[in-house]
């Protein structure tokens, strides 16, 4: 009896942290990309331009993860290529003493370019997830200072109680 009380007051919280306000926004990581919901439905890019388009700071953060994240497996698979090319080194063969040694030359500075880009590229696309992420929250703080701010509404009761006293009771 206790493990299904426990189950269903672990399901109801659960429950309550995916919960979603009807204008605000849900960012979901989904593989390399960021995808953007509004009440269940994926957004494409259009729509997000019209409901980012209340800021420019918003709407630059939202452009700018956009175009960074196929930029990012460019920088990643080019730094991957040059740090296997400065791995696999080329074939030499020194002559000393009359003796013909072969020996691989690697090369260390692409290698290191190599794993330099490997790294911006995994920067890039973190970022641009970051970007898309910061945008949502930005529109959804909006939101939440409109809703705060039209809600100035309140309702005044007048009555009388259960002991017979009168009452005026004001809920915001």
């Amino acid at each position: 009896m206790v493990r299904k009380l426990l189950f269903l007051l672990l399901f109801s919280c659960s429950l309550s942290l995916f919960a979603q306000e009807a204008d605000t926004l849900l960012y979901n990581r989904v593989g390399f990309n960021t995808l953007v919901f509004k009440q269940s439905q994926k957004l494409s890019h259009n729509e997000l331009v019209k409901l980012y388009s209340f800021d420019k700071k918003t709407l630059r953060k939202y452009k700018v993860g956009r175009i960074m994240l196929p930029v990012s497996p460019v920088f990643a698979i080019a730094g991957t290529a040059l740090a296997v090319d400065g791995l696999v080194g080329v074939d030499r063969t020194a002559q000393i003493d009359g003796i013909n040694y072969d020996y691989v030359e690697r090369s260390l500075p692409k290698l290191l370019l190599g794993l330099a880009l490997v790294v911006t590229g995994g920067s890039f696309m973190e970022g641009s997830n970051d970007f898309k992420a910061t945008a949502a929250k930005r529109y959804n703080e909006h939101i939440k200072k409109m809703n705060a701010s039209t809600k100035t509404t309140f309702s005044p009761k007048l009555g009388i109680t259960k002991s017979g006293n009168v009452a005026f009771r004001l809920e915001f």
